[in-house]
């Protein structure tokens, strides 16, 4: 009786091993969005004298990654303030158009990502229509955004969503200039049920200068 005991013990957890390793492999086989493969992130913040003013902050943050770009063996490097399943959580309010603000029951939630230009190329996040940011999306041109396509399925159905406005919280109406892949946010096996999947990337060198100072603290550098 002792033996048939411990061979049945044995039996159950040979089973429950095999669905563990089963389950494994198959969260091995889920693209998460972008390439996991040869990423570096570290957390980032300047010294005190380098955050003096937004002007100073924006110089420093690029004088830094030209000297990250140039270090051998780095393909890419890019800024962000999240970076997908990390864990961490950053969302803004928006809606469509370019009117007042609705009621806070008929506003959207979104991700928030900000980012420097290079973010996707460092990623690997497809895009999918349109353009991403480059160094003239400044304070001086007009406030862009890039959406992700779980984005644009839910807000634009059946259109093209570049060229149209969104307003968000804080920032004000914005103009779509581009659709990328959608990124796994809340996990591989969890992020397709997750209540904020809606993403939006936005310029870190259009971050008003009376919020500079708090968009970039906690930011991430990540390095391919």
């Amino acid at each position: 009786a002792f033996v048939a005991v411990e061979v049945g013990l044995a039996v159950i957890l040979l089973v429950g091993a095999g669905l563990m390793m089963q389950s494994i492999w198959r969260l091995w086989q889920v693209d998460p969005g972008f390439n996991t493969r040869s990423i570096l992130t570290a957390q980032l913040a300047l010294s005190p004298h380098a955050i003096g003013s937004p002007p100073a902050i924006r110089l420093a943050f690029q004088q830094m990654l030209g000297r990250v770009a140039a270090t051998p063996g780095v393909r890419s490097a890019a800024i962000t303030n999240v970076v997908p399943l990390s864990g961490r959580d950053d969302e803004i309010p928006f809606w469509p158009g370019t009117g007042p603000q609705p009621p806070q029951d008929r506003t959207t939630l979104a991700m928030f990502y900000i980012v420097t230009p290079d973010y996707p190329s460092v990623m690997q996040i497809p895009l999918r229509r349109g353009r991403f940011f480059t160094e003239r999306d400044t304070l001086a041109s007009t406030p862009v955004v890039v959406i992700d396509e779980v984005m644009a399925r839910h807000i634009f159905p059946g259109q093209d969503p570049v060229g149209r406005q969104i307003s968000l919280v804080v920032v004000g109406p914005v103009q779509i200039v581009g659709v990328v892949g959608h990124a796994k946010q809340w996990g591989l096996d969890s992020d397709d049920a997750a209540t904020v999947r809606d993403q939006i990337y936005f310029p870190v060198l259009q971050v008003p200068d009376k919020f500079m100072s708090e968009a970039v603290a906690g930011l991430t550098l990540v390095l391919r």
